[in-house]
């Protein structure tokens, strides 16, 4: 079982597979994408998603999630349209990817809370991708490691209760 995290903009592309306990970051990638390629964000993803099970053995029947990272809707309109055009962007990739696997978004508060990042600012998440996974090169590829993460906490969260409730 794997789990994927996506932090997208309009100008970046990051992903993230770690391991269904988000114990073991797989594989990660940075691309940059002009505002207009939409279709360049779409096939970003989707040759990550098709990259990383491909690469391990079997994988491609155990990706559970891809997590995308969502933003609150603020009062720059133009900004929150444009937002909401990328974050659609990555779920429909995902769509067009897998019948199977289940995209949903998660916002900054929430993906920090589950990694246990306290503090404002970037270096905190920095430190925190560096201190689990090795290096990072940029911000982006250590969003979307502790977006994977994340995703990887709140799916072990479901099992467990679902194991506590006999069902598993």
């Amino acid at each position: 079982m794997s789990v994927v995290g996506i932090d997208i903009s309009e100008k970046r592309v990051a992903c993230s597979f770690v391991s269904e306990d988000g114990a073991t970051l797989y594989a990660n990638g940075f691309w940059h994408t002009a505002p207009d390629q939409w279709a360049l964000r779409s096939v970003i993803i989707d040759d990550f998603l098709d990259n990383c099970t491909r690469s391990r053995v079997g994988l491609e029947d155990n990706l559970t999630d891809v997590w995308v990272e969502d933003a609150y809707i603020g009062v720059n309109r133009r900004g929150s349209i444009n937002h909401a055009k990328v974050v659609g962007c990555a779920l429909g990739a995902v769509a067009l990817y897998s019948n199977y696997v289940l995209a949903s978004t998660i916002l900054p508060a929430v993906w920090r809370s589950k990694c246990g990042i306290k503090g404002r600012g970037k270096q905190p998440i920095m430190d925190w991708a560096v201190d689990k996974y090795g290096e990072m090169d940029n911000q982006d590829l250590a969003d979307s490691a502790c977006i994977a993460y994340a995703g990887a906490s709140i799916h072990m969260d479901v099992v467990n209760k679902l194991r506590e409730g006999g069902v598993l």
